[in-house]
Parts: structure tokens; sequence; C-alpha cells
């Protein structure tokens, strides 16, 4: 599986056939605002506060516990990247994406996401390792609240993992 730019119609082709696209942006800033919108989700509640059914932002910042102008920004930030879909002032989950965002789904993966804000932590520091060649030693910076995270998310790659190679 590749991530890349997908054009969505002609004018966006040609942008990107004739290098006026600037792909270094996307590749960067798109990405990691992206990605850091999908941990957001996960670590605020917000994704477990719209389940399995539509709620307004108001219901859902509500159910959260978060600020509800921010939470219409994360939720209309989840609608661009096909998330969440809206319709009528209601947000929704979409369902593929219940069964990896969503506690109640054996295959979860809400450690994974909690963990992955010390994970974000790390690879600020790539710089430094590409100049040195120092490899950070995680483990043994670790306090315990990151090693509980570490843990659990080990946990829902491995038990992920396991049921597909195991077969249950």
């Amino acid at each position: 599986m590749k991530i890349t730019i997908t054009p969505e119609n002609m004018l966006e082709r040609i942008a990107l056939w004739m290098n006026l696209a600037p792909t270094p942006l996307v590749d960067t800033q798109a990405a990691f605002t992206a990605a850091r919108a999908v941990m957001a989700a996960s670590n605020t509640g917000v994704f477990e506060a719209l389940g399995e059914n539509s709620r307004t932002v108001k219901e859902a910042s509500a159910a959260a516990g978060t600020d509800p102008v921010a939470t219409k920004h994360l939720l209309d930030m989840l609608v661009s990247m096909n998330y969440v879909t809206h319709d009528q002032g209601r947000y929704t989950l979409r369902p593929k994406y219940r069964k990896w965002l969503l506690k109640s789904s054996p295959a979860n993966l809400a450690g994974k996401m909690r963990f992955q804000i010390t994970e974000w932590l790390w690879v600020a520091h790539m710089e430094e390792f590409v100049r040195t060649g120092k490899p950070l030693d995680f483990h043994q910076k670790m306090n315990a609240q990151e090693w509980t995270d570490y843990q659990q998310g080990m946990r829902d790659l491995s038990i992920n993992t396991a049921k597909e190679f195991g077969g249950n």
C-alpha cells in the first residue's frame, strides 16, 4: 500500500503533471495534520462520542467533554478525510472506521492511538539521528505512563496481527 496524492479532477491532474502542485507540502503539512487529527479524535474521545450514531457538534462535544468550536473544526477535518460524514448538521463515523477506532471493537487501536503521541515526540528527533547517527534509546527513557501506553499500543498491533495469521 502506498500513500499518494490522487487528483480528483482534470485541473488537479494537469497541476500534478505540470509540477504546479506543491507535493512536498501535501506529503508533509497535510499528512501530519491529518495524522494528528485522527489521533486527537481518538485521544479526546470524539470518535467514542460519535460511536455508531449521528450527532450534532453540540452533542458530540458534550459527550467527549471538548470545546464545541474546536470539535467542529476537528470533525470538519475528519469529513475532508472521509473518516466522518456530515449531513444536515449531524456527523457520523463511517462504519469502516468503527472497527479500528471504537473501544467496543475487539480490533480497536485506541491504545496505539495514545502511544502514537509518544512516538510523535520521538520522531521529532529524526534530524538529530541523521546528523549524529546516535539512535534514541527510548526504552530506557520511558516513564510509567509511556510504558503503559507502549504496552497497550503493542497489544493493539499484535492482537490484530495474531487474528490475521492465527485464523481466529
